[in-house]
């Protein structure tokens, strides 16, 4: 998790925790907000950042809305 923002890292740790047994969480930006004190736009680029790192991966699904898997082989 080396060259991680503070906010990439409280993000993907919300995620983790907030995943289900396929490590996928389906929060929305605004509610994963709620839950870590940051403005859903600060969420947003900590989504992009972590699928750049090969960290998240986003789907884009029916309602416009997404579901984020976290690729867990790559936290080590």
């Amino acid at each position: 998790m080396a060259g991680l923002t503070p906010a990439e890292k409280l993000v993907l740790l919300a995620l983790v925790n907030e995943s289900d047994y396929k490590h996928r969480c389906a929060l929305s930006n605004v509610h994963l907000g709620e839950r870590v004190g940051l403005a859903p736009e600060t969420i947003s680029r900590a989504i992009r950042s972590l699928s750049k790192h090969g960290l998240v991966i986003s789907h884009r699904r029916f309602n416009n809305s997404s579901v984020r898997t976290v690729v867990i082989d790559n936290l080590s």
